[in-house]
């Protein structure tokens, strides 16, 4: 059976992704995106850092990220062509994917072994 702190690394491994995905478009697209793809690098490894340690607050706000990267990346990915326009696709799709096991994780029914007891 898995646990929730495995739920939790699955989604810091998409967190981490994404992080990876950025570095080639910080290098391709240095003039128009180097300070919000440095600055997105930084906050998805602390975010998957914290999702890895199974902190709760963290994959709150991981999931908030990943969406706002979704859309970031999907208005990008529409106005670039060529590697950089795959890299945004790409970038597009870890970030739905980390929001999608972040819901799942986040919005399921607790079970009695996650701690909420009424006794």
């Amino acid at each position: 059976m898995k646990t929730a702190s495995q739920d939790y690394r699955s989604a810091g491994g998409f967190m981490f992704l994404a992080a990876l995905l950025h570095l080639p478009v910080l290098a391709l697209g240095f003039a128009s995106y180097a300070l919000v793809a440095g600055l997105v690098i930084v906050i998805w490894l602390a975010l998957g850092a914290g999702l890895m340690r199974g902190y709760r607050g963290v994959a709150y706000l991981a999931f908030l990220a990943a969406l706002i990267g979704a859309v970031a990346a999907f208005g990008a990915a529409l106005g670039n062509v060529g590697l950089l326009g795959a890299l945004f696709w790409g970038i597009l799709g870890v970030d739905v994917l980390a929001a999608g096991v972040l819901f799942g994780i986040l919005w399921r029914a607790r079970t009695p072994a996650e701690g909420d007891y009424d006794a």
